[in-house]
């Protein structure tokens, strides 16, 4: 048993549900990803790939926290 590839694929199974749960509820196209979790390049690789959205976009880890409350009224909506 691999614990972290056991992690792993929750956490990808978990950022491709709210990702389909969030375009469902809002309808946006796009999306903006901030934190650790968002710098997981397998888990955007399938949320590209598998889930609803056209493009998405992440901010350099360090301005995380700064960035992404900016960015929210560009979503126009709230979930």
């Amino acid at each position: 048993m691999d614990i972290a590839a056991s992690v792993r694929l929750v956490t990808e199974e978990v950022v491709l549900r709210l990702g389909r749960t969030l375009h469902r509820e809002t309808g946006e196209r796009n999306l903006c990803l901030a934190g650790g979790v968002a710098l997981n390049c397998v888990a955007n690789g399938r949320l590209l790939r598998e889930g609803p959205f056209a493009g998405s976009s992440r901010p350099p880890a360090m301005l995380a926290a700064h960035w992404a409350p900016r960015s929210w009224p560009i979503t126009k909506r709230r979930v």
